[in-house]
């Protein structure tokens, strides 16, 4: 009875993990951020408009649509760049004779959601910046784009892991629940 307990929760625990190497855990990431794109860009509301101008003015009614997605869309990428790819890659996999050699699922799985958040953000540039000028106020401005890509991240490592980061950020992905990418 007890061997049959404890092969019970061997198996219980291998269903819940799932183990990936860096090239398994650069694709699970970039199918995410693919999908938070699109969800972003998923219409919520479609409005019809109408304002009218004053009687001394004509008195004409002006249709305006109204469209709000479900997350921010301006200067928004389709998908995750090749750049941005190639910097993500950097972190996952070795170079070796001209190869790319991912990393072990233990290196991957080991590391913490809050680790991998804070590499991953500088890394993912889907929205595109305001100006190229440089100073201090160019960079306040830009400081958005960088809030927007932040935020992206986010959400599509928390679409990866099914949980919030803020609560998990200490945690190991070995602990997370990771059957998207084991969809994908």
């Amino acid at each position: 009875m007890k061997r049959t307990a404890i092969l019970g929760i061997l198996v219980l625990g291998s269903l819940n993990s799932y183990a990936l190497d860096g090239k398994q855990f650069v694709r699970c990431f970039e199918a995410a951020v693919n999908q938070t794109i699109a969800e972003y860009k998923t219409v919520v509301v479609r409005e019809k408009l109408e304002t009218k101008t004053p009687s001394n003015l004509g008195d004409k009614t002006k249709v305006q649509e109204m469209i709000v997605t479900k997350g921010d869309t301006t200067r928004i990428c389709n998908q995750l760049s090749d750049s941005s790819l190639k910097l993500i890659k950097g972190d996952f996999f070795e170079e070796y004779n001209g190869h790319e050699i991912p990393y072990d699922s233990e290196d991957i799985l080991m590391a913490t959601v809050g680790d991998l958040f804070n590499s991953m953000k500088a890394k993912v540039n889907c929205y595109k910046p305001y100006t190229s000028k440089s100073g201090a106020i160019p960079s306040v401005v830009n400081k958005i784009t960088e809030i927007r890509n932040t935020d992206l991240t986010r959400d599509a490592l928390q679409k990866m892991i099914s949980a919030s980061i803020k609560t998990n950020f200490n945690k190991p992905l070995e602990q997370m629940n990771l059957n998207f990418c084991k969809s994908i």
